[in-house]
């Protein structure tokens, strides 16, 4: 299936589009005779058939210096499917990032790695905040509305904060497989598109009327899972048509994991080699050239785009664009009706081929990419020990997240409040411990309580609280 479109047609598919637009025009030299092109939208970029996506758990710091360059032997072209002398472009992945982890030791990914991974062309995954609900263990371990809420505008805002552009990701994988984090569209709601589970209920077909964009399956590779008696160590395990017939058409693939095993030789990292061997062997660049390799993320980020963008077609022009209030995305347009005669230049950051009488022409992104942060942005106003502080002004305090390190011997309480012309306000008073305790904690006011403005923190710390960041409402944007 693609989109189609003639001047001054434009066709909008389950989405409004707004007044407001990022837009892109490529030209070329026109004939005096020659009529108005014909242009369509195709499914996936590049022209491609099908697209495929690893994901990565956990935001380990390996991705950034081993599963970059492992995945990077393996290419696919920018040229449509059966038309030689594409560029050949290497596999990507993504990356779920639990934002209390992020740098928090030397085995997670911190944000200047998040950040070249991004420069890499890799996607960032929301992990959740903390990673600490599921749904298995009873009601202590399930978040309620306002937990959920919490978790999705503070995971997203933070992402924002931290990552270029001030921008949040687009896409989420579920925290434990918890799919709760997404009750009552909280995740939806902070610009989420996507979401991903292992044994999510959506057909990977993403024309498919009974397509789950929030419940998206994925093929599960951990070890213990690929090696089992069902799997039997089979390096195509899972793989839709087992490595010998094409995954359907309009298909999304996903492979997730949390480790490939980086020892050379190991069985692991040959299944791993195996596995994308074949799959660039049969439908990437050493074979029918049909697969689009991309993070989860950017693929939802096209589709959604394909579906609303504005086509403009003109003699010697042609012109896409966006609605603002979508993230931003590279658009494929297949194009009939250009003079065989017509020298053609392909578009700083796209592409353009010809396939039979059309043209096949890729844009840059157009728009920003991911999200907007959430509403209202915040900003840091303090970044430093878990200690009392006054500010430079009044703010109006959002929460303040707290990092934690140390051995606990018993149960200790920690208490925060704000110091207001009316006295201290206090907003969170919980224990932390006993035990060897690291990681990260979230002590919110918005979004579920006004946020208090005042003129600084009170911290009555236990000892682990090493470290403390003040989040206000951002009244500069």
């Amino acid at each position: 299936m693609r989109w189609s479109f003639t001047l001054g047609i434009v066709l909008s598919w389950l989405f409004t589009v707004s007044t407001a637009a990022a837009d892109w025009s490529w030209t070329w030299q026109s004939g005096p005779a020659d009529k108005t092109p014909t242009a369509e939208i195709c499914t996936f970029k590049y022209a491609k058939t099908w697209a495929y996506a690893v994901e990565i758990d956990d935001g380990p710091k390996w991705v950034r210096t081993f599963a970059v360059p492992f995945l990077a032997d393996y290419h696919y072209t920018d040229a449509p499917p059966g038309v030689p002398g594409g560029t050949r472009r290497p596999f990507v992945g993504s990356v779920a990032v639990i934002v209390a982890s992020a740098g928090n030791n030397d085995a997670a990914a911190n944000w200047a790695d998040l950040a070249a991974l991004i420069d890499a062309g890799w996607g960032v995954m929301n992990h959740s905040y903390d990673h600490r609900a599921n749904g298995w263990s009873g009601p202590a371990a399930q978040l309620t509305d306002a937990q959920v809420r919490a978790d999705a505008f503070w995971s997203q805002s933070i992402l924002a904060a931290k990552l270029p552009g001030h921008r949040a990701p687009t896409g989420a994988v579920y925290a434990n497989g918890y799919t709760d984090y997404n009750r009552n569209d909280a995740l939806a709601a902070c610009g989420i598109g996507i979401a991903t589970r292992v044994g999510g209920s959506s057909p990977r077909d993403v024309h498919s009327p009974k397509v789950k964009w929030m419940d998206f399956t994925r093929s599960y590779l951990d070890e213990p899972v690929w090696s089992n008696q069902w799997n039997k160590s089979d390096p195509m395990a899972d793989f839709p048509g087992g490595g010998k017939d094409s995954p359907a058409a309009n298909s999304l693939v996903i492979d997730f994991t949390h480790v490939i095993e980086q020892k050379p030789g190991s069985a692991n990292q040959e299944r791993w080699r195996t596995r994308l061997k074949t799959i660039e062997g049969k439908w990437g660049a050493g074979g029918t050239d049909a697969l689009w390799c991309a993070p989860t993320a950017e693929v939802g980020d096209y589709v959604r785009a394909a579906k609303v963008a504005k086509v403009i077609v003109e003699p010697g022009k042609l012109t896409l664009a966006l609605p603002d209030d979508i993230p931003g995305s590279a658009l494929t347009a297949r194009i009939s009706g250009i003079s065989a005669q017509a020298a053609l230049k392909a578009p700083e950051g796209g592409a353009v081929y010809r396939q039979g009488d059309a043209v096949v022409l890729t844009s840059p992104r157009i728009g920003l990419w991911g999200a907007a942060a959430p509403s209202p942005r915040l900003k840091c106003i303090y970044d430093g020990p878990a200690v009392s502080v006054d500010f430079a002004k009044p703010a109006a305090v959002a929460g303040v997240t707290l990092r934690v390190f140390g051995n606990v011997p018993a149960v200790t309480p920690y208490r925060l409040a704000v110091r207001t012309a009316d006295g201290e306000k206090v907003f969170a008073e919980r224990t932390v411990g006993p035990g060897w305790v690291v990681g990260g904690y979230l002590c919110p006011i918005i979004p579920t309580s006004p946020a208090i403005t005042g003129t600084g923190i009170v911290v009555t710390a236990a000892e682990p609280l090493k470290a403390m960041s003040v989040w206000a409402i951002d009244d500069e944007k």
